[in-house]
């Protein structure tokens, strides 16, 4: 999840070297089930932008819905807030410890006067982080595992006994997934792009990012079929900004699990230097990334976030040091090539990470350009909310940020004692004046492509 410049391990941090022998998903698949695990997965390692996966057993759920501050437990240092940013500045100064969560799309609402018409049919909270004292730190370049924080003697009761060295389990799959519906037809979908083209026409936008949502019937013992899905993502798309969370909802009798396989690092913030990367534009990976690499239209695309970035970061960074690093160029991963640029700059002393957050989420390449105007064709066209799907998944500590894009994202909500569960992915793309409409639904088939495959769907 964490580049190399960017290890969660700081100067102050205990740390224990372990002598397993075996990988993260391997470590997930023999992680105790009375555990709860919060997991930030590097599933293909890159020498800059991936190398270290997390994995904790929380000892607290922080939890925001933009009213209120829920804790799971009493032992914690955070202090209750009507404030959601306020609480974002305590998980950033909490010292020596790590926080692993999310931040939901929907804290837009909390930034900016937008419309409030699409459903929230689903009840995420807008912000839930999982306190993490003690969690286990692997290098993906030394393949090298670490105890870290409060686990770093090596015998606290929480640290899982995990094997040395085994034979990966093959036993069968552990879930079911049926019935997969889409919360708009694909003529609605079209008839979205059309009247997102239309604003376009009329000078509101240049772009808007339109989503639709696929959900499911999801039946498996938990979480022993949510591990065994992310295992399956992670065999069709290991990502860089992967990542998997068991977390209760706050009020209510249930568990919600979050398991994405990202590309796309959002924001990361080491001391006071600040790193964005924007995916805009897309093919599978079984076309040419020249394709990809020539066409206008999406330069065009990926130009306008570059832009939106840039003025993002500057409300909050020092004058002059919004600098484009690395200009667009194609990732690609192992089904779809993508167009990435990468954008840094210096946080204003003066300015906090909640001043971050709030300049900048949710993010352009999810959102369009114009941001704000953008938003509000959203809320209009979509008709339910997008909870964390387009927010951000990650971690938060007093020495580090780092946050991804939550794409290719996969929401779970199972009811207290039910294994019958609702299964959501979302798959959108960027609208522009020249965007086929038909194709556009194409790539929202390209991008569930991964996520359906690894559901059995």
């Amino acid at each position: 999840m964490l580049n190399t410049q960017a290890s969660p391990i700081t100067s102050n941090t205990a740390k224990q070297a372990l002598p397993w022998r075996l990988s993260p998903i391997q470590a997930i698949a023999h992680w105790p089930i009375n555990l709860p695990l919060s997991v930030l997965h590097s599933g293909r390692h890159h020498p800059k932008w991936s190398r270290w996966t997390i994995l904790a057993s929380p000892q607290t759920f922080v939890s925001h819905d933009g009213k209120s501050t829920t804790l799971s437990n009493q032992h914690s240092p955070i202090k209750p807030t009507d404030n959601i940013f306020n609480l974002i500045d305590q998980l950033a100064t909490d010292k020596d410890v790590i926080h692993l969560g999310y931040i939901s799309y929907d804290i837009a609402h909390q930034i900016e006067t937008l419309p409030n018409t699409a459903t929230d049919d689903r009840h995420w909270p807008l912000l839930q982080f999982a306190y993490c004292p003690g969690y286990l730190l692997f290098d993906n370049q030394l393949n090298q595992w670490y105890a870290c924080g409060s686990w770093a003697d090596g015998n606290h009761p929480k640290l899982p006994l995990l094997p040395t060295q085994f034979i990966l389990d093959q036993a069968p799959q552990h879930y079911q997934t049926q019935n997969p519906t889409s919360n708009i037809t694909k003529a609605q979908h079209i008839e979205n792009i059309i009247k997102c083209q239309a604003y376009i026409a009329q000078g509101d936008i240049f772009q808007a990012n339109l989503t639709r949502r696929i959900t499911a019937e999801f039946q498996g013992k938990s979480p022993i079929a949510q591990r065994a899905l992310f295992t399956q993502l992670n065999q069709q798309s290991p990502a860089w900004y992967g990542a998997y969370l068991e977390s209760p909802h706050p009020e209510e009798n249930d568990t919600q699990y979050l398991l994405s396989t990202s590309p796309e690092l959002f924001l990361q913030l080491k001391g006071k230097t600040i790193i964005t990367r924007p995916i805009k534009g897309t093919l599978p990976s079984n076309k040419s990334a020249d394709d990809l690499f020539n066409s206008i239209k999406d330069q065009a695309e990926l130009n306008m976030i570059i832009d939106l970035m840039r003025n993002d970061l500057g409300r909050v960074s020092t004058f002059g040091s919004v600098k484009i690093t690395q200009p667009r160029h194609i990732e690609t991963h192992p089904t779809i090539h993508h167009g990435v640029a990468t954008i840094e700059s210096t946080l204003n002393p003066k300015y906090k990470l909640s001043d971050l957050i709030k300049a900048t989420m949710p993010g352009g390449s999810i959102t369009g350009a114009p941001k704000i105007r953008a938003m509000q064709i959203i809320d209009e066209l979509e008709p339910t909310k997008r909870g964390p799907y387009c927010g951000s998944i990650g971690l938060i500590s007093k020495d580090l940020t780092c946050l991804n894009i939550a794409i290719r994202t996969i929401q779970i909500t199972q009811q207290s004692g039910q294994e019958h569960q609702t299964v959501d992915l979302n798959v959108g793309g960027g609208i522009v004046t020249d965007s086929i409409p038909e194709n556009e639904y194409q790539e929202t088939k390209d991008k569930a492509a991964a996520m359906l495959k690894a559901l059995g769907l």
